[in-house]
């Protein structure tokens, strides 16, 4: 496959267009979880439903976006993956170059709205659960707002002690001309 200015430009397009999308429906669901939550706002309702109601919104919420997030993810890794197969040494090295640059720039914002949204529903469930306290009701179960798995790093030991042949090498590989003339 020939890739073409054209094609690069395309995909740049194609991948904005749809951070762009991506980006409106996170402000949109960080703005939806602005307001703390307070059950003086519905006074009809009891202080136990409004929370379990308040976390099934939330939870429901972090439904909502895993999918979108799964599919911006697949949608980011095939435009780079085609970007990437670019030749190099060519004159679309610098534009596959600046259209790598732009995008990965956009999804950095992308992340950092991801990581506020999930911060910011772990801070509204540690209020409900201020709130529980507070009017002596049964609080939430613990539970952690992950739109995004996190990798957990893995630590490589060094293994130091390598195994040697018994004898010492350097006085055999000395006495080896002397044993050979022998």
């Amino acid at each position: 496959m020939s890739i073409t200015h054209d094609d690069i430009k395309n995909w740049e397009e194609i991948i904005s267009t749809h951070q762009e999308d991506y980006e409106k429906f996170l402000k949109a669901s960080l703005q939806a979880l602005k307001a703390v939550p307070n059950p003086a706002t519905e006074p009809q309702t009891p202080v136990q439903d409004f929370l379990a109601g308040y976390a099934v919104f939330m939870a429901s919420e972090v439904e909502t976006i895993k999918p979108k997030d799964e599919l911006y993810k697949t949608q980011l890794a095939t435009v780079l993956e085609n970007i990437h197969m670019t030749p190099v040494g060519t004159l679309l090295t610098e534009t596959a170059k600046q259209a790598s640059i732009k995008i990965n720039k956009k999804d950095r914002e992308i992340t950092k709205l991801v990581s506020d949204i999930e911060a910011r529903m772990d801070k509204r469930h540690e209020h409900l659960n201020t709130l529980a306290a507070t009017h002596k009701v049964k609080g939430l179960a613990d539970t952690s707002y992950s739109i995004r798995p996190r990798r957990s790093q893995t630590n490589v030991e060094l293994k130091t002690d390598f195994i040697r042949p018994p004898g010492n090498n350097i006085q055999m590989a000395r006495n080896l001309p002397q044993q050979l003339s022998d």
